[in-house]
């Protein structure tokens, strides 16, 4: 619309984006550790189904995405809150996530003992259907 060179157009994003992607993670992780009510969903998802998952970390009161981890596996999961500090220091009152997910269910307890765990409705909805 303004006619700018595509080179032009290229340069400025590849200046702002990274600065303002910085900006909003160090924002949202501000926030979530000022929340007193703070309520953690943690959830996996599919890279390549099947084969490679990733880890998702939300701030579910202030609808925000925290972190992406790589894998899901309590390995993993640990060398992620060892690796970030700032992990440790929140301070949920519950954490969201799929019951029947052991690695998550050992991870949270040992990084947030007095958390309570639910279960999320997606993989409630799932188990119900599946055992009808």
């Amino acid at each position: 619309m303004q006619q700018a060179p595509t080179s032009t157009v290229q340069r400025m994003y590849n200046e702002t984006v990274p600065v303002e992607c910085e900006r909003i993670y160090e924002r949202a992780w501000e926030e979530a550790q000022a929340t007193t009510d703070l309520v953690l969903g943690v959830d996996d998802f599919a890279i390549k189904k099947g084969h490679t998952y990733n880890t998702g970390i939300h701030n579910l009161k202030g609808e925000t995405m925290l972190d992406f981890l790589p894998g899901r596996k309590l390995e993993e999961l640990r060398a992620y809150s060892k690796e970030h500090p700032g992990f440790r220091l929140l301070k949920p009152k519950a954490v969201v996530m799929d019951l029947l997910a052991r690695a998550y269910h050992a991870w949270i307890s040992e990084c947030f003992p007095h958390a309570i765990r639910i279960a999320d409705r997606f993989h409630v909805y799932g188990y119900v259907i599946e055992s009808v």
